[in-house]
This record gives structure tokens, sequence and C-alpha cells, in this order.
């Protein structure tokens, strides 16, 4: 069924009906590509949050033609992938009952099929990232309160890294478990921070296999891969009780490139881990590459192992940071140099 056929207004997205997201900074939002929610929303238990005056009228301004402010990046003309049309193709066939389902003033009683919760504990500190989403980044810039990033960041510097990761764990691990048991869930995605090293993680896989839900749950990952072997091992043991997991390993070049934007990888380390995964197990694994004017310089060593892994990628570029780092994004380089990289490949 093609979504379009309800004849719906462009602003329509199916996420404020069947998805539950919050960031790693603890903040709820409408997907992970929205503006949080305002403040007094923004840390509500989603039982609270579902059908607060905040959702409803995010549901009536989107049935009504008006796209909220919250969502400008799927209405950024440059974008190729919109997560709504993405998400709108794959709920379709609920598209109906959600409509019909919900009342003049937004209020909904729509199922959560599809959760992607984070926290920001994290191992790495990379140069595109943030405090708010890398407890190392966080740790780092504490240490250093003259440090240039302190100042970039003074917008996103939050609370300090237990704080968060008890919050997450009091919080929102719980209410994982319970959306769980009292919807129809079918797809969970893991992105943090790092996701994999989170405590809290493999006992919730665990949780999810012992409850007979793991042919029934599409598990998506976003992950640096960059930790111990014993680690993987304990992780993928749990993992192979799963019968549709897509994994994508942020991998944002290849060697020093790599070392230099993902602070804290060791990209031979990384080069073995990636190749236990693939030659192990039947996951769907792919290279998730963020393209910066750091690495569109150098992507042809990346490209030739990929190739010679035959294992795809997935590009995209940057969103958010513009006040922080608008000369990482790749728009920052010169028209002049644009066109040499395209001649390069095109040759």
């Amino acid at each position: 069924m093609d979504y379009k056929e309800f004849k719906l207004p462009s602003s329509f997205c199916v996420a404020p009906w069947i998805h539950a997201h919050v960031g790693a900074d603890g903040n709820r939002r409408l997907c992970c590509i929205a503006k949080e929610a305002p403040a007094g929303f923004a840390k509500l238990q989603y039982s609270e949050f579902k059908n607060s005056a905040y959702l409803r009228n995010i549901k009536k301004l989107m049935l009504e033609g008006v796209t909220p402010k919250e969502c400008h990046y799927c209405d950024n003309i440059n974008r190729t992938d919109v997560y709504r049309d993405e998400l709108n193709k794959e709920y379709a066939h609920h598209i109906e009952d959600i409509v019909k389902s919900t009342s003049e003033d937004g209020y909904s009683e729509s199922k959560i099929k599809f959760i992607d919760y984070r926290s920001n504990l994290c191992n790495l500190k990379c140069r595109t990232c943030s405090p708010s989403c890398s407890s190392t980044f966080n740790r780092n810039i504490r240490s250093q309160p003259e440090d240039i990033s302190r100042l970039l960041f003074q917008h996103d510097f939050g609370t300090d890294e237990k704080e968060i990761s008890d919050f997450f764990s009091l919080n929102y691990a719980p209410e994982m478990l319970n959306l769980i048991d009292t919807n129809e869930i079918d797809r969970i995605y893991f992105a943090g921070g790092e996701p994999v090293i989170e405590p809290n993680h493999i006992p919730f896989l665990q949780k999810l296999v012992a409850d007979g839900r793991s042919s029934q749950t599409r598990l998506f990952y976003n992950t640096n891969l960059s930790f111990a072997q014993r680690q993987i091992e304990r992780w993928t043991s749990v993992l192979q009780n799963f019968t549709d997991v897509h994994i994508f390993v942020s991998v944002d070049g290849y060697g020093e490139i790599c070392e230099y934007i993902r602070d804290g990888v060791d990209f031979e380390k990384l080069k073995t881990n990636i190749d236990y995964l693939i030659s192990n197990f039947n996951f769907n694994v792919s290279l998730d590459i963020t393209l910066t004017s750091l690495n569109l310089f150098y992507l042809e060593d990346f490209s030739n192992f990929a190739i010679k892994h035959n294992v795809k990628v997935v590009s995209k570029l940057m969103i958010g940071q513009d006040d922080s780092f608008p000369l990482l994004r790749a728009e920052a380089i010169p028209q002049i140099q644009k066109s040499m990289i395209i001649k390069r490949w095109n040759s």
C-alpha cells in the first residue's frame, strides 16, 4: 500500500502516533532528527507524554497541513532521504486506523510500534559529536574549563555523566520494558552514545528473548564497534536469537582519517571487529559514514575497504551542530573543491 493513496497533507508523519524516542541528552523528541520537546514535556514519562497538550497539538497540526517547527529537517529541500517519508511508507498499513481513531483535539490511543531510546554513555569523543551524546566528550570538557570546546558547547553542556546514566537506568530503561509489554513493538533502534556498552542493554535483549519476542522484533543498531572482543562475543551471543538484525557501523573514513574524526578509535582493531561480524554471523552489516569537510577528500581507501569486504555503505550529511561546527559540514566546502571531488570520482 502506498501511503500517498490516503491523500494526506505533506506535513503528515506517523511518528507522533507510532514512535517513542528519547535522545541521548534524556529529552523526548518526535523522532531522532526532530527538535526536542519543550521543557515542560521533554522529561515526561511516555504514559503522560502520549496525549499531552503538546503531542495532541502536533497531531492536529500535521492533519491540518501545517508542519510543526520541530520537523523542519524533513522539509529541507536539499535532503533526498526524508525520514518522514521512510516512516510513512513502512507503517502505511496503520495510517487509516491512525487517522480514523484521532479525535479533533488530537487525542489518540494508537499503539507504539517503534522505539528509539538512547543513553549518552560512550567510549569515544568524535569531532562531529557533542557532550550531550557522548559521556567521554562531556567528561573531557568538564576537566578542561578553558577548553574552547566548552565555549562552543555552553548550550549543550548539561549534567555530569553519572547523573545522566542514573537517570536513564531509573527512568527510561524500565519504561522501554513497559512499552514492550503494553504495545505492539516490531522495531527497536539502538544508538547513543554507544548502545552496546550501556549496562541495561544486554539484559534488555535477554528479556526480549525470554519473553519469546526475538522472532517478532527487528533490531537496528548504530554502533562504533570499538570495544573489547569479549564484549562483542557477549553481545552477539544474545543477538543470534533474533531473526532480523541490522548493524550500521559508524566508520567516518579509513585509517588515520577515521581515527582523527572518531577520537578514541584504533582502526586496526575496528577492522578486526568488522571482519568478525561479517565472517561469523548472518546479520545485515553496513558501514555508516557521515560525510563532512574532513573526509570527502579521502573516500577512495574507505570505498575500497567496503568493496573488498562486500559490505553495503550508508552515507549521510551532518544535521544539527549548525552553530558549533559549521565548517565541518560538507556544505562548507567551496564549490570549486566540490567540483574537483566530483570530477575525480567521475573519471
